[in-house]
């Protein structure tokens, strides 16, 4: 009878269960659109390199920051 018990039962399938467990705990992402943030001269709209200390727009002379 014991035996019946062992057979009736399904085999195991050790890389369901394995994927199953990775599915479930992984972390979820979600998409982001890749984007660039570009600073533009205030005087002619021209793109301004980011993370340089430019004081003046090299196209039309526009101030960028005041000087004391």
């Amino acid at each position: 009878m014991d035996q019946e018990k062992k057979q009736a039962k399904p085999p195991l399938n050790l890389l369901a269960n394995i994927l199953n467990n990775s599915l479930t705990s992984s972390t979820k992402y979600d998409q982001q659109k890749a984007g660039l943030e570009t600073r533009t001269c205030g005087g002619c709209g021209a793109a301004r390199p980011d993370g340089t200390d430019l004081s003046t727009c090299d196209f039309c002379g526009f101030e960028f920051y005041k000087k004391p």
